[in-house]
């Protein structure tokens, strides 16, 4: 069965204006219960908040620059422009 969630949706999903929310019923061995662990171990997400339903989590710079590395990946792989994406990089990397 093909999985819902990777490492990269994952890194997408916390990137957007509001932080990645995971359900605290979320069972340990689904893939987005695993993927967010790793990520915090990797240094990649943050907690940022809690409440009685969900935890939420945001990229720390060296998550974001995991998802542009991502993002130019795949838009060379389909041969789009990867300008922009490669300039946002440069100055995160600047950031660590």
């Amino acid at each position: 069965m093909a999985r819902k969630y990777t490492p990269s949706k994952v890194l997408y999903l916390a990137s957007t204006g509001k932080p990645l929310n995971v359900s605290i019923s979320e069972r340990a061995d689904t893939d987005l219960s695993r993927i967010v662990r790793k990520h915090v171990a990797e240094r990649l997400l943050v907690e940022v908040g809690f409440d009685d339903a969900d935890r939420y989590y945001k990229l720390t710079t060296r998550g974001w620059i995991k998802h542009l590395q991502n993002r130019i990946t795949q838009r060379n792989q389909m041969g789009k422009c990867t300008e922009k994406l490669e300039r946002q990089l440069a100055i995160a990397e600047g950031l660590l």
